[in-house]
Protein backbone atom coordinates (compact mmCIF):
# COMPACT_ATOMS: atom_id res chain seq x y z
CA UNK A 1 0.00 0.00 0.00
CA UNK A 2 2.59 2.63 1.08
CA UNK A 3 6.01 2.71 -0.55
CA UNK A 4 7.94 5.38 1.37
CA UNK A 5 8.27 9.04 2.23
CA UNK A 6 7.52 11.43 -0.64
CA UNK A 7 8.21 14.77 1.05
CA UNK A 8 8.27 16.74 4.28
CA UNK A 9 6.63 20.19 4.39
CA UNK A 10 7.87 22.93 6.73
CA UNK A 11 6.37 26.43 6.96
CA UNK A 12 8.93 29.24 7.23
CA UNK A 13 8.57 32.99 7.74
CA UNK A 14 11.22 33.95 5.15
CA UNK A 15 11.06 31.58 2.18
CA UNK A 16 14.03 33.12 0.33
CA UNK A 17 16.27 33.19 3.40
CA UNK A 18 15.60 29.50 4.07
CA UNK A 19 15.95 28.55 0.40
CA UNK A 20 19.32 30.32 0.16
CA UNK A 21 20.49 28.73 3.43
CA UNK A 22 19.56 25.22 2.30
CA UNK A 23 21.18 25.75 -1.10
CA UNK A 24 24.36 26.87 0.70
CA UNK A 25 24.51 23.56 2.59
CA UNK A 26 23.91 21.40 -0.49
CA UNK A 27 20.17 21.28 -1.25
CA UNK A 28 19.03 21.88 -4.85
CA UNK A 29 15.84 23.68 -5.88
CA UNK A 30 13.52 21.34 -7.81
CA UNK A 31 10.69 23.80 -8.43
CA UNK A 32 8.80 26.79 -7.08
CA UNK A 33 5.00 26.99 -6.90
CA UNK A 34 2.29 29.35 -5.65
CA UNK A 35 1.00 26.53 -3.42
CA UNK A 36 -0.09 27.67 0.07
CA UNK A 37 1.16 31.24 -0.40
CA UNK A 38 4.46 30.28 -2.01
CA UNK A 39 6.44 27.07 -1.92
CA UNK A 40 9.89 25.79 -2.87
CA UNK A 41 10.65 22.09 -3.33
CA UNK A 42 14.26 21.15 -2.62
CA UNK A 43 16.22 17.97 -3.23
CA UNK A 44 18.12 16.69 -0.21
CA UNK A 45 21.88 16.37 -0.85
CA UNK A 46 22.72 12.98 -2.38
CA UNK A 47 19.19 11.71 -3.04
CA UNK A 48 16.10 12.32 -5.16
CA UNK A 49 13.47 11.25 -2.62
CA UNK A 50 12.17 12.32 -0.27
CA UNK A 51 12.23 16.03 -1.00
CA UNK A 52 11.80 18.97 1.36
CA UNK A 53 9.02 21.47 0.71
CA UNK A 54 9.29 24.91 2.28
CA UNK A 55 5.99 26.79 2.42
CA UNK A 56 5.57 30.45 3.28
CA UNK A 57 3.78 31.13 6.55
CA UNK A 58 1.84 33.86 4.67
CA UNK A 59 -1.33 32.45 3.08
CA UNK A 60 -2.98 34.03 0.02
CA UNK A 61 -5.98 35.12 2.15
CA UNK A 62 -3.72 37.20 4.44
CA UNK A 63 -3.72 34.76 7.36
CA UNK A 64 -0.61 32.90 8.50
CA UNK A 65 0.36 29.25 8.88
CA UNK A 66 2.22 28.63 12.12
CA UNK A 67 5.95 28.26 11.42
CA UNK A 68 7.32 24.74 11.66
CA UNK A 69 6.31 21.26 10.59
CA UNK A 70 3.19 21.15 8.36
CA UNK A 71 3.02 17.56 7.14
CA UNK A 72 4.85 14.47 6.00
CA UNK A 73 3.68 12.94 2.72
CA UNK A 74 3.79 9.21 2.13
CA UNK A 75 3.78 7.62 -1.32
CA UNK A 76 0.96 5.24 -2.18
CA UNK A 77 0.85 3.08 -5.31
CA UNK A 78 -2.96 2.86 -5.44
CA UNK A 79 -4.71 5.85 -3.90
CA UNK A 80 -8.22 4.37 -4.05
CA UNK A 81 -7.10 1.14 -2.35
CA UNK A 82 -5.12 3.14 0.23
CA UNK A 83 -8.15 5.35 0.91
CA UNK A 84 -10.43 2.30 1.36
CA UNK A 85 -7.92 0.57 3.68
CA UNK A 86 -7.44 3.68 5.82
CA UNK A 87 -11.19 4.30 6.15
CA UNK A 88 -11.71 0.63 7.05
CA UNK A 89 -9.03 1.01 9.75
CA UNK A 90 -10.85 4.00 11.27
CA UNK A 91 -8.40 6.65 10.09
CA UNK A 92 -10.07 10.04 9.60
CA UNK A 93 -9.46 11.30 6.06
CA UNK A 94 -10.50 14.86 5.14
CA UNK A 95 -11.85 13.88 1.69
CA UNK A 96 -11.44 11.13 -0.92
CA UNK A 97 -8.30 11.32 -3.09
CA UNK A 98 -8.30 14.19 -5.58
CA UNK A 99 -5.94 15.55 -8.20
CA UNK A 100 -3.82 18.47 -7.00
CA UNK A 101 -3.96 21.23 -9.62
CA UNK A 102 -0.38 22.37 -8.88
CA UNK A 103 1.38 18.98 -9.00
CA UNK A 104 -1.02 16.91 -11.10
CA UNK A 105 -0.80 14.14 -8.50
CA UNK A 106 -3.55 12.49 -6.48
CA UNK A 107 -3.52 13.51 -2.79
CA UNK A 108 -5.49 13.04 0.41
CA UNK A 109 -4.85 13.93 4.06
CA UNK A 110 -5.31 12.04 7.32
CA UNK A 111 -5.77 13.91 10.57
CA UNK A 112 -3.74 13.14 13.66
CA UNK A 113 -5.42 10.98 16.31
CA UNK A 114 -5.24 13.74 18.95
CA UNK A 115 -6.93 16.39 16.80
CA UNK A 116 -3.97 18.77 17.14
CA UNK A 117 -4.05 19.73 13.45
CA UNK A 118 -1.07 17.66 12.35
CA UNK A 119 -1.44 16.02 8.95
CA UNK A 120 -0.17 12.93 7.22
CA UNK A 121 -0.56 13.39 3.47
CA UNK A 122 -0.75 10.57 0.93
CA UNK A 123 0.34 11.08 -2.71
CA UNK A 124 0.62 8.88 -5.77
Amino acid sequence: MLTGIDHIDIAVDDLELWTNFLQAIGFTVIQRTDHGGGSVELKFPGTDKPFLELTSTSRPDGTKHPAGFRHIALRAEDMEATYAALIASGVKIDRPPRKNAQSGRMTMNAHDPQGKGLTIQFVD
